[in-house]
C-alpha cells in the first residue's frame, strides 16, 4: 500500500503580507501514523520544496512547486492521493490541482482533508474531482480508509460521492489520548529549507525554528472562528514531558532552538502551563519558544506564571482581544474577556522582559464606526503602556464560523469564484472588504492604517529605544516580533520576484546534520 500526501502551493495576492512558510504539520502527523501501520507514504511539500519559486495561475500568485512538478512527483503506483484542503482561500488552487490529478490518475482515489474540506464537505465534493473527504481529525480515519480502500462505505469519519450524491458516514470520536499518536515525521520534508526561508507565523530570531503542537482544540466559542465546529469546543493536551521530549529530539536531530506552538489556544489549563515551564526550566535546554496563535490573557495573569515562562525561554507573549468595545466582544464575538486584563498583562510582560503582541480585528458584522474608532484609540494607548506590537486584521467571512453560517442562511454569501478570490485578500495591504453596514471599505482601510500609524508614533515617542531596536532587527534580518519578520520577508519577497538582490541580508544557516 502506498499513499501520497500533497501540501498544495501557496496562493496569495501581490500585496499580501501574512503568507508564511511553515511545515505541513498535519500531513506529517498523518504520515507518522501511516508509517506506524507499515503503510508506505510520501509527502509532496509544495511550498517547502521550492519556497523561492513564484508562478502565476489565472491572476493568482502561487508559491512553491508548479502543478506539473507536483504531478511528476506522484508515483504512478500510488494507491491513494491525499490533498490538504486547510484554507478556504486556497479552494480554487486545490480545485485545479485535483482536476489535474484526476486527469493523470483517473482510477486512483483522491481524498481531501483539513478545515476547509471539513466545514464545506458537500460543496467541496460537488465542486472538485475528489472522491472522498476525511472529516476533522484524520489519523485514525485515514489508516482505516487505507485498510478498507476496496470498500470504504463502512469507514467512520468520511464523506464520499455515490451515484451523484454525497454520502456522510457516522462521525468518528476525537482521539482521547494525543500522546498515543506517533510524532510528526519530519524526515519526509526538507527542514533546512524552512530555516533558510525564515518565514514562520511568529518571529525567527534564532534561525533554527520549527512548529510544534502541545494541544488540539479550544473550549471557547468565538463567532469569527472555525475552531468550534472542527474541534467541537473540546481541548485536549499532551503531557508536558512528552512535548519536551519532542523538543529535545528536534534539537538533537536538526539543531532546532526556537519552537513555535501552533495550538489554537495553548494556555487553557494553567496547571499544565506551570508544569510545562517548570520542566523546561529543570531541563535547562537552552531553547526559546512562543505561542504563535495566542494565549488566553487570564492564564498569563496567574501568579508567577509569566516569570516562569520567561525563565523557561518564552520570548513572545501573544494576547487575543479583537476589539476594545465591550459590546463587540460580548454580543458579536462572544468573547467574554475583561479589557483591563490586557493592560495588566502588557505591564507584567514588560516587567519580566517578554515581548508582547496583541491581536485586534476590525469590520465585524454589526460593528459601529465609533466602536472601531475606540479600538484604534485603545491600540495607541497600549503603545504608551509598552505593548511591543499590535496585529490589526480585518474580519474575513470564513466558512465554518458562526457568523458565516448566519450570512449564508440569509443568502448574503454565494460560494462562487468571486467569493473565494475575495478570501485571498486576507492580510492584503491594498484590498479591504467590510462586513458591517456601518463602515465602508474605504473607511475600514483608513481605520487600519490609522491604527498602525498611531501605534508607531506613540511607540516612537514613549519608547524610542524599542522602536530603534526593531529597526535594527529588520536591517540585520533578525526578528524578535511578528511585525519585524513581516517587514523583512515582504520586502525581500517583492524584490526577489523582480529578480533583484534581497533588500536585507540573508540569514546564514548551517546545514542540518
Amino acid at each position: 500500500m502506498h499513499v501520497t500526501l500533497i501540501s498544495p502551493p501557496q496562493a496569495f495576492t501581490d500585496t499580501q503580507v501574512t503568507a508564511g512558510v511553515v511545515p505541513p504539520l498535519g500531513l506529517l502527523y498523518l504520515a507518522g501514523t501511516l508509517k506506524k501501520q507499515a503503510i508506505d507514504v510520501q509527502v509532496i511539500d509544495s511550498v517547502g520544496d521550492k519556497f523561492a519559486q513564484y508562478t502565476r495561475h489565472e491572476n493568482i500568485t502561487l508559491r512553491g512547486l508548479t502543478f506539473d512538478e507536483i504531478l511528476a512527483a506522484v508515483p504512478v503506483h500510488t494507491d491513494l492521493i491525499g490533498v490538504a484542503a486547510l484554507y478556504s482561500s486556497a479552494h480554487l488552487i486545490v480545485k485545479e490541482l485535483v482536476a489535474r490529478l484526476r486527469m493523470k490518475f483517473p482510477q486512483t482515489p483522491i481524498v481531501l482533508g483539513g478545515a476547509h474540506a471539513t466545514v464545506l464537505t458537500e460543496f467541496v465534493l460537488r465542486d472538485t474531482a475528489a472522491d472522498l473527504v476525511v472529516l476533522g481529525e484524520g489519523e485514525v480515519t485515514l489508516v482505516e480508509l487505507c485498510q478498507k480502500l476496496a470498500d470504504y462505505r463502512g469507514v467512520c469519519g468520511i464523506a464520499y460521492k455515490q451515484d451523484g450524491q454525497v454520502k456522510f458516514n457516522p462521525s468518528r470520536p476525537l482521539i482521547a489520548d494525543l500522546d498515543s499518536l506517533p510524532l510528526p515525521d519530519r524526515s519526509l520534508i526538507k527542514m533546512q529549507n524552512y530555516f533558510e526561508a525564515a518565514e514562520p507565523h511568529g518571529c525567527s530570531a534564532s534561525g533554527r525554528w520549527t512548529t510544534i503542537l502541545s494541544s488540539r482544540g479550544c473550549p471557547f466559542n468565538c463567532t469569527f472562528c472555525t475552531t468550534p465546529k472542527i474541534w467541537q469546543r473540546r481541548w485536549r493536551c499532551r503531557k508536558p514531558e512528552h512535548v519536551i521530549a519532542e523538543m529535545a529530539e528536534l534539537k538533537e536531530r536538526y539543531g532546532v532552538t526556537d519552537f513555535h506552538f501552533e495550538d489554537e489556544n495553548m494556555g487553557v489549563d494553567r496547571k499544565w502551563m506551570h508544569a510545562f515551564c517548570d520542566q523546561l526550566i529543570a531541563k535547562g535546554m537552552g531553547i526559546t519558544w512562543q505561542p504563535s496563535n495566542g494565549l488566553r490573557v487570564e492564564t498569563i495573569l496567574d501568579p508567577g506564571l509569566l516569570e516562569k515562562m520567561k525563565h523557561s525561554g518564552c520570548s513572545l507573549a501573544v494576547f487575543t482581544l479583537e476589539s476594545a468595545s465591550e459590546r463587540v466582544r460580548n454580543q458579536i464575538i462572544g468573547k467574554k474577556l475583561d479589557r483591563s486584563n490586557i493592560d495588566k498583562a502588557i505591564a507584567l510582560a514588560n516587567r519580566v522582559g517578554i515581548k508582547s503582541t496583541t491581536y485586534f480585528m476590525l469590520g465585524l458584522p454589526g460593528e459601529q464606526l465609533a466602536e472601531a474608532q475606540e479600538t484604534v484609540r485603545y491600540i495607541a494607548r497600549l503603545a504608551r503602556r509598552g505593548l511591543d506590537e499590535p496585529v490589526i486584521s480585518l474580519f474575513s467571512m470564513l466558512p465554518g464560523c458562526q457568523l458565516f453560517d448566519e450570512f449564508y442562511r440569509q443568502g448574503k454569501i454565494k460560494l462562487n469564484e468571486e467569493y473565494f478570490r475575495d478570501l485571498l485578500a486576507q492580510g492584503d495591504l491594498a484590498k479591504f472588504k467590510s462586513w458591517t453596514g456601518h463602515i465602508s471599505n474605504e473607511e475600514l482601510k483608513k481605520l487600519r492604517n490609522r491604527g498602525y500609524l498611531l501605534f508607531a508614533l506613540q511607540k516612537g515617542l514613549f519608547h524610542p529605544l524599542k522602536t530603534l531596536h526593531s529597526l535594527l532587527n529588520i536591517l540585520k534580518g533578525s526578528d524578535e516580533l511578528k511585525s519585524e519578520r513581516v517587514m523583512r520577508t515582504f520586502i525581500n519577497r517583492i524584490i526577489k520576484r523582480k529578480g533583484r538582490p534581497g533588500a536585507f541580508p540573508e540569514r546564514p544557516v548551517p546545514d542540518c546534520t
